[in-house]
């Protein structure tokens, strides 16, 4: 299965002249849209593709999705925390993660890092509407986000390892905008116990995502 990032720019990208000094002067330009999956479908048949459509998406873009029945992406750490936030609302043709790469770690990003600009009260507020909106408890939000994902109806929900252990941010694999210090963590031999099998197994057969 591929994740294509940017998904959007197959409906129309952001265009930037060469000697441009900044990313303002540019103008949008069309994508090859429906074309290339049509092409891709006509030499390989129907092939698995996940749909990075975060941040600003267009009509346009979701027509697009849609016509392909590509599946698109939902990631809790932002969805949770939304004003409208409806788990039932998430769509079977989606793919539900707690987070990504480019997120912190669950517990990393319920816990706050030294980064952190919010302040104390705000940061209350926020754990406090996770609790709420996960049901769980501040001891184990990695696991409560993880069973949210698997009670969505999207027909895959995924979390990322450092979740299923329960890790802070000193095990985040990517911060977005630097060039240091990421795609450095490693699972640790001793890590990988039957403790967490059995954890994952028995979550994964509760929300009959997979075998008892």
């Amino acid at each position: 299965m591929v994740r294509i990032d940017h998904f959007r720019g197959f409906e129309s990208y952001w265009s930037v002249p060469a000697a441009a000094l900044t990313a303002q002067d540019g103008q949008w330009e069309p994508g090859p849209g429906d074309a290339i999956f049509d092409a891709i479908r006509a030499s390989m048949g129907k092939v698995p593709v996940i749909a990075e459509d975060l941040g600003l998406i267009t009509a346009e873009v979701e027509e697009l999705r849609d016509r392909q029945q590509i599946p698109g992406m939902r990631v809790l750490q932002f969805d949770v925390v939304d004003d409208h936030f409806d788990l039932c609302a998430i769509p079977e043709n989606c793919v539900c993660y707690t987070g990504t790469h480019d997120n912190d770690t669950t517990v990393g990003w319920f816990s706050g890092n030294p980064d952190e600009t919010r302040s104390e009260a705000e940061i209350e507020e926020f754990r406090q509407l996770v609790l709420t909106r996960t049901g769980g408890q501040a001891e184990t939000i990695h696991n409560d986000l993880i069973r949210l994902a698997f009670a969505s109806d999207a027909k895959l929900a995924i979390a990322p390892l450092q979740d299923y252990l329960g890790l802070g941010s000193e095990a985040r694999l990517n911060r977005p905008g630097t060039t240091s210090h990421n795609w450095q963590w490693r699972v640790l031999p001793g890590q990988l116990t039957q403790e967490l099998y059995r954890s994952v197994r028995a979550m994964t057969a509760k929300a009959n995502r997979g075998s008892a």
